[in-house]
């Protein structure tokens, strides 16, 4: 029996998604993380406490979000006026809500314009629906994107614009006005705003006036809490409305949704955060572009992309020897956007861990430049 013949049309158009760096990185506890733009300082007492309050409530089922009108409207709250409870829905994360807008919307035969390069999974699950993306291609080599960009790619079977601002993996900003124009063309335009605390630029008061915004936050960057998955859309609620009519019934857990709680009532342990994230950014980033070798993108979201071209070492040889010396950063070696393996990324941490990873990238360069010297 040939099993592959009675797979769905999703099966046979996807791939198992095998993020190796966050494997290495369990496997290795004493590895500084600095892949996944997490945020590497520890949760608070209170965070701890919260998932501790609901220990002796596990054996019965979450609350579905759906009617959870408190997390919804301290969703609102810490997003700002006039988002309200109705227009709020939450995912396991914002990759849910990423499938969820994918699920809700796209029909075979539409066509998805994605930037490049961005976030993987914007590409990867489009084709599981039927969808083709299109590859919009940025205006020059520093990765940034014009109106006319997407403008010159919409046609009939345009159905969704998306984009994650800022951007990952490089960290720049689409403008207010580019954006309000791809609105006004009345495709559906999914902006993932998961790094915006870190810029303060968030475009969430569009929706008032665009019915065909959809925006994605989530708690796992600026507020820290990768580890627990909650994600939450603001849209229109007459799309959030759709979207839950094809969610995943009780997707976000106890444990979840007792910690959002917690969290979003700390906006100044937030605040704080940002800030260090913001003043070690700086550094790194001054730190990097002290090193003529180095092409250092400017970020507003808590990584750095570099080029390294010039060094003659490889991103993969980078990727390679500071993991040899503790530290695990991201390489984009023939990746989507990225021809060649000429660029790594460098998740913002700790003070601690930024001089420490600072020091291993010169004693790299250093070692370069005496193999050099003793070859000629």
């Amino acid at each position: 029996m040939n099993i592959i013949d009675r797979t769905s049309y999703a099966v046979k158009h996807a791939e198992v998604y095998l993020p190796k760096e966050f494997h290495t990185a369990w496997d290795n506890p004493k590895l500084v993380r600095l892949m996944g733009n997490e945020l590497t300082f520890s949760p608070s007492q209170e965070i701890r406490q919260a998932i501790l309050s609901v220990t002796d409530k596990l054996n019965y089922y979450p609350e579905d979000i759906a009617t959870n009108e408190k997390i919804r409207e301290k969703i609102a709250e810490y997003v700002g006026k006039p988002m309200t409870s109705a227009n709020i829905t939450i995912g396991n994360g914002s990759i849910e809500l990423i499938d969820l807008v994918y699920k809700t919307f796209l029909c075979p035969g539409d066509e998805v314009l994605v930037p490049t390069p961005e976030y993987s999974l914007y590409f990867k699950y489009p084709p599981l629906y039927g969808a083709k993306v299109i590859d919009v291609l940025p205006d020059k080599d520093d990765f940034n994107y014009s109106t006319e960009s997407f403008l010159k790619l919409i046609t009939d079977k345009t159905k969704l614009i998306v984009a994650s601002n800022p951007n990952n993996p490089v960290g720049t900003l689409l403008s207010r006005d580019t954006v309000q124009r791809l609105c006004e063309t009345e495709k559906l335009i999914l902006i993932d705003e998961a790094y915006i605390e870190f810029s303060n630029t968030s475009l969430y008061d569009l929706i008032s006036t665009y019915p065909n915004l959809i925006i994605l936050r989530t708690l796992s960057k600026a507020i820290g809490l990768a580890g627990i998955r909650f994600g939450y859309c603001l849209a229109n609620p007459e799309i959030i409305e759709y979207m839950n009519r094809v969610r995943l019934i009780m997707n976000s857990s106890v444990i979840a949704q007792a910690v959002a709680m917690v969290a979003l009532n700390h906006r100044d342990y937030i605040q704080e955060t940002i800030k260090k994230i913001i003043e070690n950014r700086n550094y790194l980033n001054s730190e990097l572009q002290n090193i003529p070798e180095f092409k250092v993108y400017p970020s507003h979201a808590n990584y750095v992309l570099i080029g390294c071209a010039k060094t003659g070492i490889t991103a993969t040889e980078f990727f390679e020897k500071l993991l040899q010396r503790g530290y695990l950063i991201r390489r984009f070696a023939k990746s989507r956007g990225f021809p060649g393996d000429e660029h790594f990324r460098i998740s913002i941490g700790t003070s601690d861990e930024m001089k420490g990873v600072i020091r291993e990238i010169h004693s790299i360069l250093q070692e370069k430049a005496v193999a050099s010297i003793s070859t000629v």
